[in-house]
């Protein structure tokens, strides 16, 4: 994974009994920063003065993925979901390399799924 955000949290998981290397079905996660509209710190960042109001504000996350396979394979697609689980309509860009399916996170997805 290579990522411009100073701080993120991605996962990739199985979502059958295959390993991730072998999986034709799996769920990728991303977390980056995120904080109340108006929420105030401290000038350390240590204590919490005010936990502010809804809507959350989110850093936009920024990731290309590299997911190596013992083999291509051009049947594997990758879709964007959003916080429900559901296909959204934006196109989820992803090729082969080699033995690698190459695709990079989409701002508006929630998740990627990729399946067959």
């Amino acid at each position: 994974v290579e990522t411009l955000n100073p701080f993120a949290s991605l996962s990739v998981i199985s979502l059958n009994k295959a390993n991730i290397s072998l999986s034709e079905h799996l769920l990728v996660t991303g977390v980056t920063r995120m904080e109340n509209t108006g929420q105030i710190y401290n000038a350390a960042k240590t204590k919490l003065i005010s936990p502010g109001k809804a809507p959350i504000l989110v850093e936009p996350l920024s990731a290309k993925f590299v997911l190596y396979r013992p083999k291509a394979d051009p049947k594997l697609k990758v879709r964007a979901l959003d916080a429900n689980g559901q296909p959204i309509k934006t196109r989820v860009s992803a090729k082969w390399v080699k033995n690698s399916l190459v695709f990079s996170w989409i701002p508006s997805a929630f998740y990627l799924e990729i399946f067959k």
